[in-house]
């Protein structure tokens, strides 16, 4: 099936819920401690549930899209999330916030998930990792955009407008998921929905090494972005003493790295191959948490020494995403929508845990982030070494 620059701005804008959610909401953390009542640890853990109930969302909305089509299950997940996002806005205290979040997530995962699905039922592997490079880029347009949004919708009508501004996305999603999704799944390839039935396709992805290989790489990448997500407001706004409407500046040079590295990824996968840019990027990922530890230990350099290591650590993820998910879901003829809810699951369970790491661990210093996105690089590098293997030579 062709590429069409309209097919890939929906799917884009439906994929990124999640980071909407994610980055818009970040510049509000420290101010969100404060208006709350709570402390820097408890509103780092209403990211960490959010992430969780994400993971959660991978492990429902996957094997529904199996059983009962792509597009009705993406307008469930979607006008879940709508509502969620407006009932964050009458949030009393840091516990209601925290179960909100996690029923936000619930809704928001939806489209990933759905869109992997059907990336992979309309186009063969390259072509299928082409379009989810070029998805990835017209997605990490709202990780660019969320955090200056939300840094300034904090500064003029308080931290409620952000999630008024969210409510308002998932009605925009809604809308493009009814008028423009098609249904891609046929009747004959329809999964029964029967728990033995979900576990037993599960444990056959878990059982597989090379997808669980591509799976966790992945993950543990995520994962160290999540960590960075979770620590960088307070390194940066309480540490370094950034102005929080001017977070969304700094955070935004991450992604226009990862957009850079998308827009590469998909130009040169026919000429180099999926499997060598994965590991080229995660290669460079675990060199620059590396450099990160260092500036933290030794903590010469300032915000620069921080902010360029971290840049390109979270940048490299438009190397690993999009090549990661194509070589897990093509080691699998069917169950698209259950593979794509075990790559979630995995994304956002690690990352909720490292993003827990960061807050249970949070002690004013730079320390602890670092060492999380060390831990976390590392693992990736070594769930590809040690499941996938030696890359394939190409001639």
């Amino acid at each position: 099936m062709r590429l069409s620059v309209r097919l890939i701005v929906s799917f884009g804008l439906l994929t990124g819920l999640v980071a909407a959610s994610v980055d818009m909401y970040l510049p509000a953390m420290p101010d969100l401690a404060k208006s709350l009542g709570s402390t820097t640890g408890q509103v780092q853990q209403t990211l960490s549930m959010f992430l969780l109930g994400a993971a959660l969302g991978q492990a429902l909305f996957g094997p529904l899209a199996d059983r009962y089509g792509r597009r009705n299950v993406l307008l469930l997940g979607t006008a879940i999330f709508t509502l969620a996002s407006l009932f964050c806005t009458w949030a009393e205290n840091v516990e209601q916030l925290t179960l909100l979040r996690l029923c936000q997530a619930l809704g928001a995962t939806c489209g990933a998930v759905i869109v992997q699905a059907l990336i992979k039922d309309m186009f063969q592997r390259e072509d299928a990792a082409r379009m989810m490079s070029y998805v990835m880029m017209v997605m990490t347009l709202i990780p660019l955009l969320a955090p200056m949004a939300g840094g300034y919708l904090l500064m003029w009508w308080g931290w409620q407008s952000i999630f008024w501004c969210l409510s308002l996305c998932g009605l925009a999603a809604l809308m493009l998921a009814y008028f423009l999704v098609p249904e891609t799944l046929t009747a004959e390839n329809r999964q029964p929905l029967h728990p033995r039935h979900v576990v037993r396709a599960y444990a056959r992805i878990a059982r597989h090494r090379r997808a669980m290989g591509y799976n966790l790489c992945a993950g543990f990448v995520f994962a160290s972005m999540f960590a960075f997500i979770t620590g960088s407001p307070f390194v940066y706004i309480e540490y370094f003493g950034v102005a929080p409407h001017y977070y969304g500046y700094l955070f935004g040079v991450n992604i226009l790295f990862m957009m850079l590295c998308n827009f590469f990824n998909g130009r040169w996968l026919n000429r180099l191959g999926s499997e060598r840019l994965l590991r080229t990027g995660v290669s460079v990922h675990v060199l620059a948490t590396i450099f990160l530890l260092l500036a933290s230990v030794t903590e010469l350099g300032g915000l620069i020494a921080v902010m360029v290591p971290c840049v390109v650590a979270v940048g490299v993820l438009g190397l690993v995403a999009a090549n990661a998910t194509t070589a897990a879901l093509a080691c699998f003829d069917s169950h698209a929508g259950t593979v794509s809810g075990m790559l979630g699951i995995t994304r956002m369970g690690l990352g909720g845990l490292s993003g827990a790491a960061v807050g249970i661990l949070h002690n004013g210093s730079i320390l602890v982030m670092a060492a999380v996105m060390l831990v976390c690089a590392l693992l990736a590098w070594l769930s590809l070494v040690l499941l996938v293997g030696p890359a394939e030579r190409r001639f």
